[in-house]
């Protein structure tokens, strides 16, 4: 017989992210007042898919953070990553919301970024 006096639970930073895992998502921005997951991915035909958004995340702190590109003005937004989901339904590391209580979302670690529009 176990018994288990404590259970540890990994943060997701000491979750495997293995390149070989990787895949290439574009997203698109979503102006939304909040402070909030602000961006929607878009299909190969540009569409943006059903509206599930997620949380993007640098892998190392020499990325763009993606959040940052935004301008206040300038719509459409869509950018190209590399990388993989790290949480189905959580924030990324660090996150600290300016207000409220924003919804847990889906976390996508980027290893590599490129605007594309």
């Amino acid at each position: 017989m176990f018994r288990f006096t404590s259970v540890r639970i990994a943060e997701k930073d000491e979750i495997p992210f293995l390149p070989a895992e990787d895949t290439v998502m574009t997203f698109t921005f979503n102006a939304i007042s909040c402070t909030c997951a602000q961006w929607s991915a878009v299909n190969a035909t540009g569409i943006k898919k059903e509206k599930e958004y997620y949380y993007l995340e640098p892998a190392n702190n020499r990325l763009t953070v993606a959040d940052d590109l935004f301008d206040g003005v300038h719509l459409p937004l869509t950018i190209k990553v590399k990388g993989q989901v790290v949480s189905n339904a959580g924030y990324p590391t660090g996150f600290a919301p300016a207000k409220g209580n924003p919804e847990a979302a889906t976390v996508f670690k980027y290893r590599s970024i490129e605007v594309v529009k």
